[in-house]
């Protein structure tokens, strides 16, 4: 919106029922307009924020809108907006923002779209003729916000038990191990529900069978249900989402373009409230069982360069 100048005149005579929608205006620009960059360095946490890569800025300062794909998606997941919200858009590793942009489709609607497409409207960047009316100072550097501490001392202790245990940390229990040839799916509200092989009969079974796998999700702790609905998202991923020709396939563009879209309306995959903690070892776990094989094609990027298909 400001990556042309604009004019400002010293005076302009205006009529008496204009200077009642003028003063209109200006209350709701100032308003908007306590929401640009230097605002939000100071409270960097007023707006919902979105990541994006650092090479993107120079886009977005010359009048581009963010798109999906350029978004990074962070393993807690976005936070929740609509369509319009104003949101902050920052580069990874600082939380200070470069930008301000509305949202063109609602958290729910990027994720069904497979993070493609239009993502934000961006309203203002750092650098661009609004931010040459401040101070042009550049933006400070914010480390990320530190996470749960709970959390935090969970995951750490875990990794030190992981630790100290000789040889692989990956359970290899055979009936935790799910079979891509025995899932089938069912779809529900543009979304899979990935269930077994076993046929409900017609004289009230269905309800029964949905009783107990109830109970049986309620029995189980909120670390083994999002264990579980990784699983879920990813054998849907492969099996519905995935060709072979679309392989090699980036780790991170199989979470955020398949994974995160095949999740149940209503539900969220966040890794750190998982036993694996980071997707790596998620993957590792099921190239462990021989299910994918993960190589890093290029450094410090990890791809998807076969899947056995035919999994027993």
């Amino acid at each position: 919106m400001f990556c042309k100048a604009f004019r400002v005149r010293a005076s302009t005579a205006i009529k008496g029922s204009d200077r009642i929608v003028l003063t209109s205006d200006l209350f709701r620009v100032a308003f908007n307009c306590s929401q640009h960059v230097y605002t939000l360095w100071v409270y960097p946490d007023l707006l919902p924020v979105f990541s994006t890569w650092p090479p993107v800025l120079q886009k977005l300062a010359g009048g581009a809108d963010l798109m999906l794909p350029g978004v990074v998606v962070p393993s807690s997941g976005f936070p929740q907006v609509e369509r319009g919200t104003l949101c902050a858009v920052t580069l990874l590793g600082n939380r200070a923002p470069v930008a301000v942009a509305a949202a063109a489709m609602s958290t729910a609607e990027m994720l069904a779209a497979g993070m493609k497409g239009k993502g934000f409207a961006v309203l203002h960047t750092y650098m661009d003729h609004l931010w040459e009316y401040g101070d042009k100072s550049p933006p400070p550097t914010l480390a990320p916000l530190v996470a749960d501490p709970a959390e935090k001392e969970n995951a750490e202790n875990e990794e030190e038990v992981e630790g100290k245990k000789p040889g692989n940390s990956f359970s290899t229990d055979t009936s935790q191990h799910l079979d891509i040839g025995d899932l089938s799916l069912k779809e529900q509200n543009s979304c899979a529900i990935v269930m077994g092989k076993e046929e409900l009969n017609e004289n009230g079974a269905e309800d029964d069978s949905t009783g107990a796998q109830q109970d049986a999700e309620d029995s189980r702790t909120p670390q083994e249900q999002m264990d579980a609905l990784f699983n879920q998202c990813f054998f849907h991923a492969l099996k519905c989402k995935v060709k072979k020709s679309d392989l090699p396939l980036l780790t991170s563009t199989f979470l955020r373009s398949h994974m995160f879209s095949c999740c149940p309306a209503g539900q969220q995959l966040d890794i750190k409230k998982s036993s694996y903690k980071k997707f790596s070892k998620f993957l590792q776990s099921m190239q462990h069982q021989k299910i994918l094989q993960v190589k890093e094609l290029t450094k410090g990027v990890e791809s998807i360069v076969e899947v056995d298909w035919k999994h027993p």
